[in-house]
């Protein structure tokens, strides 16, 4: 399939130079911006996701940031197999700041799965985190001197719990210490996955 080569920019258009534009964005739209190289479209607008078709069972998906392809993964459209390039996407963990003592319904910053505790001096307990999403992956690193206590179905919004699946809080060494979790909508609750 062809792809859109690009829009007109920066005038008003009138008929049939905007029917000409529109028609152009809906086949960009409609091959998903698919060939060979990338769409100028998107060059022109300085960011957007591409697929390159390499061969019939092999598309390459990239994100073109404003300077480079950023190979994304690669689709088989036969069997709709997706391999995600490596490495992996990296994000810059989040920094979760915490009191001593209790912590209940605890922010996350958004579009962070990692976050580092700040704040504690003493031990402290963490019972839940806010606003789970079902299959969401969360881990926790604890850099502080100071115990870290998870605990167990309790103190936070229901929906916001962790649960230890040990029946019990959890108490990680005095110290630094991690702990993996993941959102399980169908139990509504945060799932203890590991811990050191």
């Amino acid at each position: 399939m062809a792809q859109a080569a690009s829009l007109t920019t920066g005038v008003p258009q009138t008929y049939p130079f905007a029917t000409a534009d529109v028609a152009a964005l809906l086949r960009a739209l409609v091959t998903e911006h698919q060939g060979a190289a990338r769409p100028a479209v998107i060059a022109a607008e300085g960011k957007g996701i591409w697929t390159q078709v390499v061969s019939s069972t092999v598309w390459s998906v990239y994100y073109y940031d404003g300077s480079i392809d950023v190979l994304i993964g690669t689709l088989n459209p036969t069997t709709h197999t997706w391999v995600p390039a490596a490495p992996m996407l990296t994000l810059p963990p989040g920094t979760m700041t915490l009191a001593n003592g209790a912590n209940a319904n605890v922010a996350l910053v958004a579009a962070r799965t990692h976050h580092d505790i700040a704040g504690p001096t003493a031990a402290f307990s963490i019972s839940g985190f806010a606003a789970g999403a079902d299959g969401q992956v969360l881990t926790v690193y604890n850099p502080t001197a100071y115990a870290m206590t998870l605990t167990n179905d309790a103190t936070s919004t229901a929906a916001n719990r962790i649960l230890t699946l040990t029946g019990a809080d959890v108490v990680l060494r005095t110290g630094k210490s991690f702990a993996a979790f993941r959102y399980n909508a169908t139990a509504a609750r945060w799932l203890l996955t590991g811990s050191n």
